[in-house]
């Protein structure tokens, strides 16, 4: 039987291929939250206000900065 590091994830069965398909994931996740970290920043300081996150919900749940005017 072929070890399962050089088996591909989508040649397994069963838990070997859910292990395999959440390494990647993990994998995935640590290797771009960097980059989500650095894209909240750079939209935070475009729409000038803190953002809870890069979702809709943080978008829209967010406040202004207190340097902003409120528009009536």
């Amino acid at each position: 039987m072929p070890n399962n590091l050089d088996t591909p994830w989508f040649e397994l069965t069963g838990d070997d291929q859910a292990a395999a398909v959440s390494t990647l994931i993990d994998g995935y996740k640590r290797d771009q939250a960097g980059r989500r970290e650095r894209w909240i920043r750079n939209l935070e300081l475009f729409e000038g206000r803190k953002l809870g996150g890069y979702s809709a919900h943080g978008y829209y749940s967010a406040s202004p900065n207190s340097d902003q005017s409120a528009v009536s």
